[in-house]
């Protein structure tokens, strides 16, 4: 999919934003930018906003470098705050109804045509595809618990079932890693929910097509680094599955079998345990080890798969500690607001006591 007229001579955008929230990402960093500043894409018309969430590790200052000495230009901002939802709409509010606007992050490297493909693919498709992306490929890495935690996001049984995690065909799906939006789209359906700590992609892709627009998956190339540990990413994925609850609660058409796996599984091993049907949960574990097997890349090494047949079930857990955690704060908000309003109607049925004169 390509736009007819060169993206450099299109007169239907002003400029191509990069907006890039960042925090203590100086070890690929540089990377990242170096990436950038290698783009096939003319620069002229680029202009990159980093979004500094205080970080304690240079990065401000390696952003500001780069951005003397490149001819990309653009600004770093700070985002006290820190979190990613404010940090993206402190960088929107930089941008026009005539921008397109793209989300970058500051661990992922990106092909020297990807901003090129991303912007011809998405001023060439029906103006009612919105936004546009692709899967998120882990960058290969020598280092042992990042292979395990990349994993993860490649294997089904892990977390790579989502259609925005695997695939490199051109289809529509319910959200996109990063994203490049058509000039307008921002105006037109709002920014990042900023009450979520997590998870505001894909509130704001619920959005985009509950407008009536579309979001398509491109095969784009760019590559993530994994930076967390193996005991990191499973606190990472609890707090990310406690926002992706509370998101899915506030947009219930948005859920999936895959989020409702997760926690029913979760309920049925406790349940074999608190049974000591130990015979029945042993076999339920030979299964699934089999299909991690039948699902891992064939380049994977096999210490790694081994270490994945434990791995995942922990983050699996944790995940589902997370939704059970968010359901029960929205249960607890409800209830409490029941208790409130029966103790009102008590306080106005209550007769009133006699007047003494």
């Amino acid at each position: 999919m390509r736009f007819t007229t060169p993206v450099d001579e299109s007169t239907s955008f002003d400029r191509i934003i990069l907006m890039m929230p960042i925090r203590n990402e100086a070890r690929h960093l540089p990377r990242v930018l170096e990436s950038i500043s290698n783009q096939s894409l003319s620069h002229k018309r680029l202009y990159l906003i980093v979004v500094d969430g205080d970080s304690d590790d240079g990065s401000r200052e390696i952003a500001e470098r780069f951005l003397r000495a490149s001819d990309v230009a653009g600004r770093v901002i700070d985002n006290p705050r820190r979190k990613i939802p404010i940090a993206l709409n402190l960088a929107l509010e930089l941008t026009s109804n005539r921008d397109v606007i793209v989300r970058l992050d500051g661990h992922t490297v990106y092909g020297k045509t990807y901003l090129e493909d991303a912007v011809s693919a998405l001023l060439g498709a029906p103006e009612d595809v919105a936004c546009v992306g692709c899967a998120q490929r882990p960058a290969p890495s020598s280092d042992f618990q990042e292979r395990v935690v990349g994993a993860l996001y490649t294997n089904p049984m892990g977390l790579g079932g989502a259609d925005f995690r695997v695939g490199d065909d051109i289809r529509e799906v319910e959200n996109i890693y990063l994203g490049v939006w058509r000039p307008g789209v921002f105006q037109q359906v709002g920014g990042f929910d900023e009450t979520l700590d997590a998870n505001e992609d894909a509130e704001h892709s619920a959005r985009i097509r509950r407008s009536g627009l579309r979001i398509l998956r491109l095969p784009l190339p760019c590559e993530c680094y994994i930076k967390r540990t193996i005991y990191t990413s499973i606190t990472q994925w609890h707090r990310y599955s406690y926002w992706r609850a509370r998101m899915l609660l506030r947009n219930p058409t948005c859920a999936r079998l895959r989020h409702i796996v997760t926690p029913l599984a979760a309920i049925a091993v406790l349940a074999l345990c608190c049974l000591k049907q130990w015979l029945v949960l042993s076999a339920c574990f030979v299964v699934y080890g089999i299909l991690v097997l039948r699902s891992r890349r064939r380049d994977e090494h096999p210490l790694v798969t081994l270490a994945t047949l434990a791995y995942f079930p922990i983050v699996q857990l944790a995940f589902a500690l997370g939704m059970f955690r968010a359901a029960g704060a929205a249960l607890w908000v409800r209830l409490t607001w029941l208790a409130e309003r029966i103790a009102k109607r008590s306080e106005i049925a209550k007769p009133s006591a006699p007047s003494i004169d």
